[in-house]
């Protein structure tokens, strides 16, 4: 039974975590930044507390907890696929007469 809970759970919470955001943003939901945001700290505890210290999985997670958080700052009704975004070819930039 150790080998399910020998971190205490931290990893059950980031793969969770990971599980809500998928479903999340799959729904175009902007709170699905949030919950990377949880995952990626998650592992950087999980990382942080490996026997040796992972500081590789640490530095990676913490740059994906500071995008994620960017994202969910950035996000507008109107962006992504569903909310009515240029699709390309659609720019208005030069060669489209």
């Amino acid at each position: 039974m150790d080998f399910l809970l020998g971190h205490d759970g931290v990893d059950w919470a980031a793969g969770a975590c990971m599980v809500v955001m998928l479903w999340r943003l799959g729904l175009h939901k902007r709170d699905g930044f949030l919950w990377s945001a949880g995952a990626a700290l998650a592992w950087v505890v999980f990382n942080a507390r490996l026997v040796p210290m992972s500081a590789p999985g640490m530095i990676i997670n913490a740059v994906v907890c500071i995008i994620s958080i960017r994202s969910w700052f950035t996000w507008t009704a109107s962006s992504g696929i569903a909310g009515g975004g240029r699709e390309r070819g659609e720019s208005g930039g030069a060669g489209t007469g």
